[in-house]
């Protein structure tokens, strides 16, 4: 068991979908069209990325790769997850129920876990 941290966006913008889904996404605009739920080795994930971000520099895709493993691949169920709140000083704290599901909110794709 492990404790990590998602942001509901850069603004909190998602914190709403968050807390009324009992969901956290993974938020990375760019990914909606891609099922990250099929990923199951780091490796894996550059070629998306690549493709996704067809002018961003190696060392990006590289770093980016590095965060979005750490949703997708590290997290598993029983593990904590801290979710700092922006409209209010308080960070919300939830243990993972689920495996990674990829689902369409708001009109989008996303990839989520309960």
């Amino acid at each position: 068991m492990s404790l990590g941290l998602v942001r509901a966006g850069s603004y909190g913008e998602h914190e709403k979908q968050f807390f009324e889904k009992n969901r956290i996404y993974l938020t990375w605009e760019g990914l909606e069209n891609y099922d990250l739920s099929k990923v199951k080795e780091y490796e894996e994930i550059k070629p998306i990325l690549r493709e996704a971000f067809r002018d961003d520099v190696e060392g990006k895709i590289r770093n980016n790769a590095g965060q979005i493993w750490a949703f997708i691949l590290g997290v598993q169920i029983g593990d904590w997850i801290a979710v700092p709140l922006k409209n209010k000083p308080a960070i919300a704290i939830g243990e993972v129920k689920s495996e990674l599901h990829y689902d369409n909110w708001q009109s989008n794709r996303e990839n989520s876990r309960m």
